[in-house]
Parts: structure tokens; sequence; C-alpha cells
């Protein structure tokens, strides 16, 4: 950016660190992400694949096992009851958060089940969109937004987490986590 170096800030499981704060519980310590015995790739899959069809993946996708192999060496069934043991709300998540998330005022368009991607998607927008203004008024730092990271000039990478933990306890009501990626 203007000839200077970037560095991307990723927010950690953006959208199941929303649900957290849509039902006002504490992240857990440590990796969201991380259940013993499954590989990493594999429990984001199937929350990202849960929270976009608003209920627990029984099965795999075509499309997502193309994606990522490895899923054919995971129940999806069995890695659903180790997540939904860790995060109980994963067994209904349209319906946990459909009152906090207003979803059950949307009935009009559509099923909390089928609105539930969307509104995740809103909050993480409004969120970002929050530590941008925040960047670029309150600290002269542009950054750019890519699904649920920044992209911002190396020099303002010590604003970005601050800007993020405020736009996401404002917006979603809970306090990210976030990592950055300085390779070129």
């Amino acid at each position: 950016i203007n000839g200077e170096a970037v560095a991307e800030v990723d927010v950690k499981a953006s959208h199941l660190s929303i649900m957290h704060g849509l039902l006002r519980l504490p992240l857990p310590d440590g990796d969201l992400y991380d259940v013993p015995g499954v590989p990493r790739s594999v429990v984001k899959s199937w929350v990202t694949a849960t929270l976009g069809k608003g209920t627990p993946v029984k099965q795999w996708a075509k499309k997502a096992v193309k994606n990522n192999p490895e899923l054919l060496e995971h129940n999806a069934g069995d890695v659903g009851r180790l997540l939904c043991d860790r995060y109980p709300f994963m067994r209904q998540p349209a319906r946990a958060v459909a009152g906090a998330a207003g979803l059950d005022r949307l009935g009009h368009i559509g099923t909390p089940e089928r609105l539930l991607t969307h509104r995740l998607m809103a909050i993480e927008a409004e969120a970002l969109t929050g530590a941008i203004r925040y960047l670029r008024s309150g600290r002269g730092v542009l950054a750019l937004p890519i699904h649920d990271s920044l992209i911002v000039p190396r020099s303002g990478v010590g604003h970005v987490g601050g800007a993020l933990e405020g736009a996401f306890s404002y917006v979603a009501k809970v306090r990210v986590r976030w990592t950055v990626d300085t390779a070129s």
C-alpha cells in the first residue's frame, strides 16, 4: 500500500466467535477449532458447513470433499458429535441465536436456518467496517477487508488488534482473537 509492504490480520474463527458473542458466552482458551484427534481443517469445514446451513452437518458435501479430500478420513457425524459436546449450541445453531441475532423477526424472508450464515456475515462486515473506520480516522491507517481479515501496511499492524477488539466487542459482543501474516 503506497509502496509499503502489507500484512494480513485475520480474525480467528470469526463466525464461531460471533456465535459465542450472540449467546454471551466467553470464548474458551486456545484455538476454537482445536479438537484432539481431528485435523483443524476438518473441524473448520464442519463448523463452516454447519453454520452455513444452520443445522449440523451429518455428511460431507461432494464439493467440500473435492476441496478437502482429508474429510473422507473423518465421519462428519462423528466430528459433529465432538463439536456439539464442546459447543452445545451447535446442535441447533440457528435456533440457539434466533432471538439474539434477530432471526426470529425475519420469518417473512426465510427460516432462521437459511438466514443464519447471512446474519453472521452481516455482523462480521459491520465489525470489520467499524475497525476500518477507526483505523482510518483514529490512526491514519488504510485497511482493506478480505472476508474475515484486513490488509494493512505493516507500519499499521500494531493498531489493528485494538481496532478489531473494539469493533467486535461493540457489534458482536465478543473479544475476538487474530493472527498476523506478513509473508510476501
